[in-house]
C-alpha cells in the first residue's frame, strides 16, 4: 500500500512494457529452444567421447573425455534444476561459458583441427552471438580460436602424439599432413569469425528492429495521452460551464414552487429531482477530470470522521427506511486528509443506500488490521455483477441505470494517493463490502 499517485486516477491502463522486457521474452523463447535442441545434439559427442573412451589407449586422451563428459553431465543438472526453480538465464550464460571451454578440450582430444566437434563449438559461436553481449561472445571467440591454434601446434609439433584417435585411423601410426592440418586451420578460423559476425547481425537486425517498433508505440500512446488530456480538458471546461445554468434552472424551479399553491406541481419535483442527479453527475466528471491535489495530512481519528458520514446520511436512511449499524472503537489514528476520505467514504456510503432496498440494513464498520486501519460498509444489495465484477474501478463502468461510473474510480483514486486502497468484494451472506484501508498515523 505504498503507491503514491500524482495524476488523474485511472486504473485501466497499465504500464507498457520496457524495450529491455519486449527484448527478454524472445531471446528466453530462443534459450528454451535452444535446450531443447541440445537433447538432439548431445548424444553426438556423447556417443564420439564414449568410442575414444572405450577404444583409445592414450591415457592422457582417456582421463581427458571422462572427466570431460562428466563435468557437461553435472553441469546440465545443475543448469536446468536452476532454470526450472528460477526461470533465470543467468547461469546458462555459465554454462555457455564453460561449454565454450569443454568444447575445446573434448575438440584437442578427438582430433584436433579435424575433429567433429567443431560443428558443436560452432553453434556454441552462433548462439554466444545471437545471445550474449558482444564483449563477451568476443571473449569466447577469443578462447575458442586459441584452442584450434594450440590444436594445430600440438598436431604439427606432435607433442601428445596424432591428435586423430585411433579408431578413427585406418592406419595405424596415421599423421595428418602438415598442410592439411593448415587449412583446416584457416578454414576453421575463418568459419568461427564468420559465424559469430552472423549472430551479431542477427542480434542488431532483431535490437534495431524492436526498438523501432518500440519507439512508435510510445509516440502513439503519447500521441493519445495528449489527445485524451486535451479531450478531459475541454470536457471539464464544458462540465463547469454546464453547472451554472443548471444553478440557475435549479433557482427557478424552487422560486415556481414557493408561488405553486398547495402541493408542489409534480412537474416541478421530478424537474428538482433531475437538476440534483445531472448536478451530482457533473461534479463526479469534475472531480475525475481535475489531476489529484496535494494532500493536506494529519492525524485524524479515522471512526470520528465515519461517524459524521453516517450523521450525513440519516435523513435519506430514514426516508428509504433503512437501518444503519455502526462498529467502531472509540478512537482509531489514521495518517489521511480529513476531507478526501470523507469524499471517499460518502461514495461508497451512497452506493450501499443505492443497492439496498427499503427494510434493509447498512453495517458499518472500523476496524485495526495488522498493517492498516479500515473501514467496511456492508450492505444488503444483490451485490457485484459478475460481468463488470473485475472492472468495476474502470471509469464509466457501472450497473445503476443513472450512475456515472466515475465515483468509484475517483474514491480508488483518493485512496491510493493516500497510500491505501478501496476494494468490492461479494459477502458470503450476500450484498457486497466496500472495503477502504488507509495508513495508521505517524507517531510523533
Amino acid at each position: 500500500m505504498n503507491e503514491s499517485f500524482n495524476e488523474r486516477p485511472i486504473d485501466t491502463v497499465d504500464k507498457p512494457l520496457s524495450f529491455e522486457d519486449l527484448q527478454r521474452e524472445p531471446l528466453d523463447y530462443i534459450y528454451r529452444f535452444m535446450m531443447r535442441l541440445r537433447l538432439v545434439i548431445a548424444p553426438i559427442p556423447v556417443l564420439l567421447g564414449s568410442i575414444v573412451l572405450t577404444l583409445d589407449h592414450s591415457l592422457w586422451r582417456r582421463v581427458t573425455i571422462a572427466f570431460t563428459l562428466l563435468t557437461v553431465a553435472i553441469l546440465v543438472v545443475v543448469e536446468d534444476i536452476h532454470v526450472r526453480r528460477h526461470g533465470s538465464r543467468d547461469l546458462s550464460r555459465v554454462a555457455l561459458a564453460l561449454g565454450a571451454v569443454i568444447q575445446p578440450v573434448i575438440l584437442i582430444a578427438t582430433g584436433g583441427v579435424l575433429s567433429p566437434v567443431i560443428l558443436a563449438m560452432l553453434m556454441i559461436d552462433f548462439i554466444a552471438g545471437t545471445l550474449l553481449e558482444p564483449r563477451v561472445s568476443r571473449l569466447l571467440l577469443s578462447v575458442q580460436i586459441g584452442f584450434i591454434l594450440a590444436a594445430a601446434w600440438l598436431e604439427y609439433s606432435q607433442v601428445l602424439g596424432s591428435l586423430v584417435p585411433e579408431p578413427f585411423r585406418v592406419v595405424t601410426g596415421f599423421t595428418p599432413s602438415p598442410v592439411l592440418v593448415l587449412i583446416w586451420t584457416v578454414m576453421s578460423v575463418l568459419f568461427f569469425v564468420v559465424t559469430r559476425q552472423l549472430g551479431l547481425r542477427i542480434q542488431k537486425v532483431f535490437s534495431d528492429l524492436l526498438l523501432r517498433t518500440t519507439r512508435a508505440r510510445d509516440d502513439t500512446l503519447r500521441m493519445h495521452q495528449e489527445q485524451l488530456a486535451e479531450l478531459t480538458q475541454l470536457s471539464g471546461e464544458i462540465a463547469h460551464e454546464l453547472k451554472n445554468p443548471l444553478a440557475s434552472v435549479k433557482g427557478l424551479a424552487a422560486l415556481l414552487s414557493r408561488r405553486s399553491q398547495g402541493e408542489e406541481p409534480e412537474a416541478l419535483t421530478v424537474l428538482r429531482r433531475e437538476v440534483d442527479r445531472m448536478q451530482g453527475i457533473l461534479d463526479e466528471f469534475l472531480n475525475y477530470s481535475r489531476p489529484l491535489l496535494p494532500l493536506n495530512l494529519t492525524n485524524a481519528d479515522l471512526a470520528a470522521i465515519t461517524r459524521d458520514v453516517c450523521g450525513l446520511h440519516l435523513g435519506m436512511t430514514e426516508l428509504r427506511e433503512v437501518s444503519i449499524d455502526f462498529e467502531a472503537p472509540d478512537k482509531l489514528q489514521v495518517q489521511c486528509d480529513p476531507r478526501k476520505v470523507r469524499q471517499i467514504l460518502v461514495n461508497l456510503f451512497q452506493n450501499a443506500l443505492d443497492v439496498t432496498a427499503a427494510h434493509g440494513h447498512v453495517l458499518i464498520q472500523v476496524s485495526a488490521l495488522d498493517d492498516c486501519a479500515a473501514v467496511s460498509i456492508n450492505d444488503t444489495g444483490a451485490g457485484l455483477d459478475p460481468a463488470i465484477a473485475e472492472r468495476v474501478f474502470e471509469a464509466g463502468v457501472t450497473n445503476k441505470p443513472q450512475g456515472s461510473g466515475l465515483g468509484l474510480n475517483v474514491a480508488r483514486g483518493l485512496a491510493r494517493q493516500h497510500g491505501g486502497d478501496v476494494s468490492l468484494t461479494n459477502r458470503p451472506e450476500g450484498g457486497c463490502r466496500a472495503t477502504l484501508r488507509l495508513p495508521y498515523a505517524v507517531k510523533t
